[in-house]
Formats: C-alpha cells, structure tokens, sequence
C-alpha cells in the first residue's frame, strides 16, 4: 500500500509520521534542519492546538510547531 502525503496541519495527534519533504524558502528549511525536521525523520504528534500550533516529539525532544509551518511541513504515516 502506498503511504500519502499529508501536511503537518492535516496530522492525528498520537500517531507516528515520518518527514517525507518541506516546502518553502532556503531559510525555513534550514529553521527547520535546526530543531531536528528533517526528512526522513519520524515524528510524533504530541497535541494540536485550536490555534493552530502544535507540540511534536521528533528525535526525544518536543519542539512547538506554529500553523505556518505545519503547512509547509509534508508527512507520511509509518
């Protein structure tokens, strides 16, 4: 079966995703290389705000995720 993309805004809390790629300029992917979203990378929803923003475990620490960058963000289920 052929996993599908989704956006990180798109996620279900408590499910585990894997980083399939990020979309936008040079320096939101190298803000992103910083807190450790890098394709390829698993990650774990931890919550999901009503404002958008959202906390996500990806490699044993969490980091918050604003809205904007959740867009911009593609995952795929593991």
């Amino acid at each position: 079966m052929k996993n599908t993309e989704i956006t990180m805004a798109e996620a279900l809390e408590f499910t585990d995703y894997r980083i399939s790629r990020i979309t936008g300029g040079h320096g939101f992917r190298e803000k992103c290389i910083g807190l450790g979203l890098i394709p390829r990378t698993d990650l774990l929803i931890i919550s999901k705000h009503s404002r958008g923003a959202a906390v996500v475990r990806v490699m044993d620490t969490r980091i918050m995720i604003s809205s904007g960058m959740m867009n911009r963000i593609y995952l795929e289920e593991k």
